[in-house]
């Protein structure tokens, strides 16, 4: 699926995706707050103990080819997303 996405289309995906749910898992890069680029071949959405969508963050946890975690949860600012299911993710 080469091409671009809108932030707010990424989003709005990103909303139906059930938490934890491996069927919908999907690969993503992003820049941490550090400045270091990461990129998750596959990652399945994820929970916090804060309201995520007042922070403008989103959480995800990758995973490997069997669906177990492979990785710690990690909390992303949606501003720091580059892309997402490998479309550019444009404003």
């Amino acid at each position: 699926m080469p091409g671009t996405i809108r932030l707010d289309q990424l989003l709005n995906e990103w909303d139906k995706i059930k938490t934890g749910d491996v069927d919908a898992s999907f690969s993503i890069a992003f820049i941490t707050k550090n400045g270091e680029y990461r990129y998750y071949k596959r990652a399945v959405k994820s929970g916090a103990n804060m309201n995520l969508k007042d922070n403008e963050m989103r959480g995800c946890i990758p995973i490997d080819g069997e669906g177990k975690n492979n990785g710690h949860y990690t909390a992303i600012s949606i501003w720091k997303i580059v892309e997402f299911n490998q479309q550019k993710v444009v404003l």
